[in-house]
């Protein structure tokens, strides 16, 4: 998760950046602005495109993960329609490399809460991380 964070940010700086120097930059430019848009969507799919599917479905307790992942996967489609609309808006609002900066600055919060509040699951059994939420307890904390 936290590789495809940082991978996200430095996709989107970099593609900030080629906006930024459109009018000097030449052919090459455009080609690095693929790249990094390429770039930042390997980052997403092999991060948070996938972990987080396989996080939800570890985190919740049996009695209540059908709900809960639902709840989760509707939240998260929501939150990508709020991108969408909001994309242009912020576009004309705060400029290209502006907006791709932002939404960098988003990936940078993202990777501190992971860092910080995501639970380490790698290794452990489904009942062991609802043991670890049930003492109150990170999964961090073994």
């Amino acid at each position: 998760m936290l590789l495809g964070l940082v991978g996200m940010c430095v996709g989107l700086v970099v593609l900030g950046l080629t906006f930024y120097y459109q009018k000097t930059g030449g052919e090459l430019l455009g080609y690095l602005s693929v790249a990094s848009l390429l770039f930042f969507v390997a980052a997403w799919t092999i991060g948070p495109g996938t972990v987080v599917q396989l996080v939800i479905s570890e985190i919740y307790p049996l009695s209540v993960r059908g709900i809960a992942m639902s709840a989760v996967t509707a939240v998260i489609w929501a939150t990508y329609l709020i991108v969408t609309l909001t994309f242009l808006s912020l576009i004309d609002a705060l400029g290209r490399p502006e907006t791709f900066w932002f939404y960098a600055v988003l990936s940078v919060v993202s990777i501190v809460y992971v860092y910080f509040y995501m639970p380490e699951t790698k290794g452990l059994s489904l009942e062991e991380i609802e043991e670890h939420w049930h003492k109150g307890k990170s999964t961090r904390e073994k």
